[in-house]
């Protein structure tokens, strides 16, 4: 096909800065006008777009990202016809995206327009369909896609000259109208099974009509005489398909509420609700709401409010915000709705989130940062499994050249003390809400998937305040882990991991670090936490082995932190030392040893004073066992009188050794000095000898 094409993969930074709040994710700049978003089954989030082209052609892009905001692909159309589009309707079929645009410039002899994106190839197939057929100029007012059908409903001509129009055609091939042309206000189509439709639509005059339909090979009709003079604005199938609720408003400031039982056929009589304060309400969007209700969002000029219509009732909440805004509404998988819209405060505007319980429709919790220039446009909202909010807001949205954002806000966090924690030792975990809870609190249901880490069944934010702590109690695992914790809140499935480690080895020491060769030490290994089932094994060795030795390993016992090994100091000659180390995995920790040579403690002489030419012995001692050649010097001060070796070795391993003494006779009474020493270490004795 004729066509330009541009295929762009990049990422945009996205201005964090504006953020006022924790609940902000991420946000990446999308293309603006009628941006529409829908989620893959991978995750994934395609935007679809119609950004201005300065040809004044029409232009289609696809963004595709992934759940954490990374760009993967941009993929642009530019098509040989113009006009300017007000509204899109986007659906996945399989490796497909539909995308239906509606163009109400009466110019334009053609409105509305499908183009279609094949997922696989990243390429826009068959360059646009026009939907209508020769002088039926339609501009498409609501949508829905079955799996293989569409049905449309919108303004068959310009107006005055309006007439509601709807048709049934087959995606595949564009099928046929199934039945179309049919005057009155069209009102919204909403999906009702594979290929079934629910769609409204009203006339005028006193009284008007109200027509719910049921379309599927077939276009069943109900009729009923409505006097809610206003005219119809919308209208929801309750998420169980038993209720589609029709919404029309009189006098600006009163809606009603019409339900029609799907399975009896039958209308319900109005129920009609007064917002007074004076200004117009505006319907902003709808949604089922709990699993039989509805909700809308509507607003005046300084009010918003959440509107919740049961099958017995009408209850409205008025939100925390200004009004004005506009607002898309998203449900949850628990059944709330999910308000998502644009307020201004004095020159300041913000983007908020706010969760509607799905029993009272309250106001649960919000989150809200800051977006520059006029940005109050939501285009779309997505809320995936753990109820984190996706949408897509525009800036500037009057202009040509607007803006637009995907954004991701998260109203609750679940976090992990860290980095990491040691099984065994307790761990702490948060749960936070980005605005203080309600009355009565908020219980978030825990869970673990690891018995390794076991939690409280429950957690609960006291009423007024925004976080709660819980302790998760870890047992010693053999090998890291990482166990999944997750907290459950009425729609908020949050989740989140945490390092659990194995016991590492946290020091090594030594009792007493400086020792004597030949004497023995205590080692003592100490982990990060309790040993396993089966203990944990600790590697040694140490640097020097020729005078220090170790085992080769030590096992913890289980359940305990510490265990002893024996430091065994080889006997030497001269001071030494060693690094003993101690590992386990990638960890290793040292301890500095000396080893030092025996000390020359004691020199003592058996006996005093000898008769001269008699024989005794001295004692020689150290403080630890000998090493080998280990020898004292010995000096006589009067070798001819006092005969002594000039050395005398101590026996290896020995601690101590006698030394033969040998005397002269003498005539009288001399008294000689004996010395004895080793290095710096000197004994002196005294040996008196008699005639």
């Amino acid at each position: 096909m004729a066509r330009l094409r541009l295929i762009v993969v990049f990422a945009f930074a996205a201005f964090g800065a504006l953020a006022t709040s924790q609940g902000l994710i991420w946000q990446q700049p999308v293309s603006p006008s009628v941006a529409r978003a829908v989620a893959h089954s991978s995750g994934d989030i395609f935007v679809f777009s119609m950004p201005h082209s300065p040809s004044g052609l029409l232009t289609v892009r696809m963004q595709r990202f992934t759940s954490a905001g990374v760009l993967q692909s941009n993929v642009a159309y530019t098509a040989s016809t113009s006009g300017r589009p007000s509204k899109s309707f986007v659906a996945i079929r399989g490796d497909k995206i539909y995308c239906l645009i509606s163009m109400p410039d009466p110019s334009s002899v053609e409105r509305t327009r499908m183009y279609v994106y094949d997922i696989p190839s990243q390429d826009w197939v068959g360059g646009g369909q026009w939907l209508e057929g020769t002088g039926i100029f339609m501009e498409t007012t609501t949508a829905a896609f079955g799996d293989t059908h569409y049905f449309i409903m919108g303004f068959r001509d310009y107006y005055p000259a309006e007439q509601g129009f709807y048709q049934k055609r087959r995606l595949s091939d564009n099928g046929v109208v199934l039945q179309s042309n049919f005057t009155g206000y069209p009102g919204e189509v909403v999906r009702s099974g594979g290929d079934t439709f629910i769609a409204n639509r009203s006339t005028t005059g006193s009284p008007g009509q109200l027509m719910v339909m049921r379309i599927g090979d077939l276009v069943d009709t109900k009729t009923v005489n409505a006097y809610d003079p206003g005219g119809l604005f919308n209208g929801v199938l309750s998420a169980d398909g038993s209720t589609f609720y029709s919404l029309s408003r009189s006098s600006g400031t009163f809606v009603y509420v019409r339900r029609f039982n799907i399975a009896a056929g039958t209308f319900g009589s109005p129920t009609a609700y007064n917002f007074g304060g004076g200004s117009s309400v505006f319907v902003r969007d709808g949604q089922p709401h709990g699993s039989d209700a509805a909700g809308f969002f509507i607003s005046s000029a300084s009010t918003a409010w959440f509107l919740r219509a049961t099958p017995t009732s009408v209850t409205a909440h008025v939100l925390d915000v200004p009004g004005g805004g506009f607002a898309r509404l998203g449900r949850d998988e628990n059944g709330n709705s999910v308000a998502v819209l644009g307020w201004n405060n004095v020159d300041q505007r913000f983007i908020r989130s706010v969760r509607l319980s799905r029993s009272t429709g309250a106001p649960m919790n919000s989150t809200s940062f800051a977006v520059p220039w006029n940005g109050r446009r939501v285009a779309d909202v997505l809320i995936d499994a753990t109820g984190s909010h996706r949408f897509v807001y525009e800036i500037a949205q009057d202009s040509y050249y607007a803006e637009a954002y995907l954004a991701q806000v998260n109203p609750a966090r679940l976090s992990v003390g860290g980095p990491f924690t040691v099984g065994g030792q307790p761990a702490i975990g948060t749960v936070t809400l980005d605005q203080p809870a309600p009355a009565g609190g908020a219980t978030f249901l825990l869970y673990s998937n690891n018995a390794s880490a076991v939690v409280p069944t429950s957690v609960t934010i006291p009423a007024g305040q925004a976080s709660a702590n819980f302790t998760i109690t870890t047992t010693a695992v053999a090998a890291n882990a990482k166990p999944t914790i997750n907290a459950r809140y009425d729609g908020l499935n949050l989740q989140t991991n945490f390092d659990l480690a194995a016991p590492l080895i946290q020091s090594v020491s030594a009792t007493p670090q400086v020792q004597y060769g030949g004497l023995t030490s205590t080692g003592t290994v100490t982990l990060t936490g309790p040993a396993p089932t089966g203990g944990k094994s600790v590697a040694l060795s140490s640097s020097n082995t020729a005078r220090v030795t170790v085992p080769a390993s030590v096992n913890v016992p289980v359940g305990q932190t510490s265990a002893n090994f024996t430091i065994t100091n080889i006997p030497t000659l001269a001071n030494a030392s060693s690094v003993i180390s101690a590992t386990t995995g990638a960890v290793t920790r040292t301890v500095f040893v000396a080893v030092n040579a025996p000390i020359f403690q004691t020199a003592t002489l058996a006996q005093t004073t000898l008769k001269g030419g008699l024989s005794t012995t001295m004692s020689l001692t150290i403080n630890a066992p000998a090493p080998s050649g280990y020898t004292i010097t010995l000096v006589s001060g009067a070798a001819s009188l006092v005969t002594l070796p000039s050395s005398f070795a101590i026996p290896q391993g020995a601690t101590s050794v006698n030394v033969p003494v040998n005397t002269s006779a003498v005539t009288s009474t001399i008294a000689v000095t004996v010395v004895a020493y080793r290095g710096p270490y000197v004994r002196v004795m005294t040996l008196t000898l008699t005639p």
